[in-house]
């Protein structure tokens, strides 16, 4: 499973990323690395009750460690930002959801604006799925209904924009890298209207969240297992009050977002890793739930 892949609708991240390392002392820097990984670990194995809270915290950990922590990337920048925003929905979290939904906005628009701009297509996802369970089954309908409306009117380009760096990033990965990618795949349809992007959507969430459809090694395992975790945290999570919906469904919204344009399996790992701290609320609910 590589570890690699381009990023769609980042026009700036790499830019913004070196120029917010440049900023901070090398010496620094490392220890705030550190400093962030050693958080990350106490955070999860504090709330570990039993050997299946272990078992599931180092599912979770090595991975980030790996992507994040080794060396300063993109990945560490939006570790440390995904620390802040959870901070953000816990303070909020005694208050009410609207100035939860304000605070995280304020993070992810500005984090859109100058570094990765699909982060608003996660915040808008993420306010929708905080208000789905709020509707009832004909409101539920007429929210499919209005998204199939708007998906057969977008124009083509809409649908390329989204879709097709994962082609290109396959031709780049199949013809002009002599190492190639493994996992590397592209679309099964070209993403030129609403059904082909639907079709290609569904397929990449099927190869991205169970890979042994197209790939099967040691990594892929390791990715399934933790597709299985954050999928049991979610589903428990979603129609919780509070914290540990707010938190998973944020979680949610980065991976059906991902799934969107991710070129290969290491690219999405690494991605949804960054943010797995979005998880800690679920698992010390369910830690603790353990305990009573």
């Amino acid at each position: 499973l590589e570890s690699s892949g381009d990023d769609v609708l980042v026009e700036n991240s790499f830019t913004v990323t070196a120029r917010i390392f440049d900023l901070i002392p090398p010496a620094f820097l490392d220890v705030l690395i550190l400093f962030v990984a050693i958080f990350y670990i106490f955070c999860f194995h504090k709330y570990s009750k039993n050997y299946g809270g272990l078992i599931i915290s180092w599912l979770l950990i090595p991975p980030l460690v790996i992507f994040a922590f080794i060396a300063p990337n993109k990945e560490t920048i939006v570790t440390v930002f995904s620390v802040v925003i959870l901070f953000s929905l816990f303070v909020f979290s005694r208050k009410n959801l609207f100035f939860a939904i304000v605070a995280v906005g304020v993070g992810y628009i500005a984090y859109a604006m100058y570094v990765r701009s699909y982060y608003y297509l996660i915040y808008m996802l993420w306010i929708v799925l905080l208000i789905l369970p709020k509707l009832n089954l004909s409101r539920v309908f007429i929210l499919l209904v209005a998204l199939a409306l708007l998906l057969s009117m977008m124009p083509s380009y809409v649908f390329e924009t989204l879709q097709s760096p994962r082609d290109v990033a396959f031709m780049v990965s199949e013809y002009i890298l002599e190492s190639g990618n493994r996992t590397s795949f592209e679309n099964l349809l070209p993403p030129t209207n609403g059904f082909n992007f639907l079709i290609n959507y569904i397929y990449a969430v099927v190869v991205l969240n169970v890979p042994f459809v197209r790939f099967f090694g040691v990594s892929e395992l390791v990715l399934f297992f933790n597709v299985l975790v954050f999928s049991y945290f979610i589903y428990k999570s979603f129609n919780l009050p509070g914290l540990p919906a707010w938190s998973a469904k944020l979680f949610l919204s980065h991976v059906l977002i991902l799934c969107l344009f991710e070129p290969d399996l290491g690219s999405y790992f690494r991605h949804f890793s960054s943010v797995v701290f979005y998880l800690l609320p679920s698992f010390v609910f369910m830690q603790e739930a353990v305990q009573r």
